[in-house]
């Protein structure tokens, strides 16, 4: 396995381009064992409109060799998948995390078969976050994230676990079509525990 990827972050437009080769035994969903051999290259764009708001768009065009999962047949294809985002980020972090300000992201993706000339699926991606801060060390956040694939190999978006939703299994569910809607106040529950040593004590 291996990978290189050249990144030019000298002008306001950054750009990089890389190749890469993995191949190795992963999970899909629903934890099932498969294999895959991936091979190609990739084209990165990034152009900020300001310090918050920036556009990315990004390129790969890569051989995959998988054998069968829980959800898919095996296949051998040539695809080349793009996708287009704009991106906000003014939030404002603590060793807790986001604290206050907003962030947002639309992406919008496609992959495509060269070889049957199809489209093996579409993606589109909404994630909505703002944070308000109600003290020095605490906040309340909102998360409003909706998810959509469609195609004959459609994305599956799994949804479980502390980054996700929380208090379900980690990866308890997989669909193509999700809505998720997240409210939280964040506090530090333990202000620090501390071992003591005879040279001090670590926190």
């Amino acid at each position: 396995n291996a990978g290189f990827t050249y990144f030019d972050l000298s002008r306001r437009f950054n750009y990089g381009a890389g190749a890469y080769h993995f191949a190795g035994d992963y999970l899909d969903e629903r934890d099932f064992r498969y294999f895959e051999r991936r091979a190609g290259v990739n084209l990165i764009g990034s152009y900020p409109f300001s310090k918050f708001n920036r556009i990315e768009s990004s390129l790969f065009l890569f051989h995959s060799d998988r054998s069968d999962d829980s959800f898919r047949d095996a296949r051998r294809a040539i695809l080349a998948t793009n996708y287009l985002s704009l991106i906000h980020d003014n939030s404002l972090w603590n060793a807790m995390g986001p604290i206050d300000g907003s962030r947002y992201n639309l992406a919008f993706g496609v992959t495509t078969d060269l070889e049957r000339a199809t489209v093996e699926n579409v993606a589109l991606i909404a994630a909505f976050r703002r944070y308000f801060r109600t003290g020095l060390r605490s906040g309340y956040a909102v998360r409003l994230q909706g998810r959509v694939s469609e195609g004959t190999n459609r994305q599956r978006f799994v949804l479980g676990g502390s980054h996700s939703l929380r208090g379900f299994p980690r990866r308890s569910l997989f669909v193509s079509r999700s809505l998720l809607w997240n409210n939280e106040f964040r506090y530090p529950l333990l202000d620090g525990i501390f071992l003591g040593f005879p040279f001090g004590n670590i926190g």
